[in-house]
């Protein structure tokens, strides 16, 4: 970021400001309602070894390194039933000016983050629902680094994740994703602050990427996807016991940003790619 933008740390007085809104560990049966956590120098949430958490109507909006990080350290897996109901995750990896202007955007090729939500490696049911995910410098919604196993699962719903410059959802594992607008526009960021070419469409900017687990099922329906990234849908893994169902989506490519950039004019975004995957 702009050196405009660095807080002071190195002398006292180090003036009005603040590292992370919350942060929580090995902590169970908690409901977060109502918060508006923005502006925070590093991370709005630090939270991870969570059991039954509910967070209903928050706002988790431009905190400079990363919205929600679930990376705690070795004790930072997730259990019971983790749901984010009306939540708004935007902007993070960016500043926030007096007047809430985002500002001083960077992600992770000038040393920055940049994730909306993120976790380390998790289990616990999460249920995303009603949420608005958008304009974070880098992933959306990053589940990819769930457990995979029978007793973990991700449903997002009727949410709304768009312009963020990584992949808008990633999951991992039992999944389902219905009744969303999924809009991977993973260049919105290009030529704006410290953003990165980089940092566009990273991850090659798949707007719903999907890792598959043996013996789970993952299930896209009633859903709109459109992206300039590589594809729409990426999944990836699993064996012949996994099943993708997609199922009653529009699907709307455009000219795919990283591939004209890099020299492949008028290439355009796949609907489906099955990587490395015999499901």
């Amino acid at each position: 970021a702009t050196s405009a933008a660095r807080c002071k740390r190195d002398s006292a007085p180090y003036g009005k400001w603040a590292s992370s809104g919350i942060t929580a560990s090995n902590s169970r049966n908690v409901h977060l309602h109502d918060l508006d956590i923005h502006g925070l120098a590093n991370r709005g949430i630090v939270a991870g070894g969570l059991t039954d958490w509910t967070v209903e109507n928050v706002k988790i909006v431009a905190n400079g390194w990363a919205g929600w990080d679930g990376d705690i350290g070795s004790a930072s897996s997730n259990s019971g039933n983790i749901v984010l109901r009306g939540v708004e995750i935007a902007w993070n990896g960016c500043g926030e000016k007096l007047d809430r202007s985002p500002w001083a955007c960077w992600a992770q090729t000038a040393g920055g983050y940049g994730d909306g939500l993120g976790t380390a490696k998790t289990g616990g049911h999460w249920l995303i629902e009603d949420a608005y995910i958008h304009h974070n410098t880098s992933d959306g919604l990053d589940l990819l680094y769930m457990d995979g196993g029978s007793n973990s699962s991700v449903t997002v719903r009727r949410t709304h994740a768009v312009g963020n410059a990584g992949n808008q959802i990633k999951t991992l594992g039992r999944a389902t994703i219905e009744n969303s607008v999924v809009v991977g526009n993973c260049a919105y960021f290009d030529g704006r602050d410290s953003m990165k070419s980089d940092d566009q469409c990273r991850a090659l900017g798949n707007a719903i990427s999907i890792g598959l687990s043996s013996g789970q099922p993952v299930v896209l329906r009633h859903n709109t996807i459109t992206g300039q990234g590589d594809c729409l849908i990426l999944s990836e893994g699993g064996s012949s016991s996994s099943t993708l169902s997609i199922q009653n989506n529009v699907l709307v490519g455009q000219v795919d940003w990283r591939g004209n950039a890099t020299g492949n004019p008028g290439e355009l975004a796949c609907g489906h790619y099955a990587y490395n995957s015999s499901a």
